[in-house]
């Protein structure tokens, strides 16, 4: 019974890592559209708020060599 169960099992993973990939398959344009527009909104917010690859808080400071 301990063996039917844990065959089971393998077969309910294998199962639901199966379903995942399908739909990220199915999705793939969806999923890369979000991705990109992501991208181009934090382009154009400036990064991550505080972050921004602008930031020019440490202009002042020189660079040690």
């Amino acid at each position: 019974m301990k063996a039917l169960k844990m065959i089971l099992s393998i077969t309910a993973v294998a199962l639901a890592v199966g379903a995942v990939v399908c739909a990220v398959v199915a999705y793939w344009d969806n999923l890369l559209e979000l991705c990109t527009s992501t991208k181009e909104k934090l382009a154009k917010r400036g990064g991550f708020g505080c972050c921004s690859a602008t930031d020019d808080g440490f202009a002042d400071f020189v660079d040690a060599e």
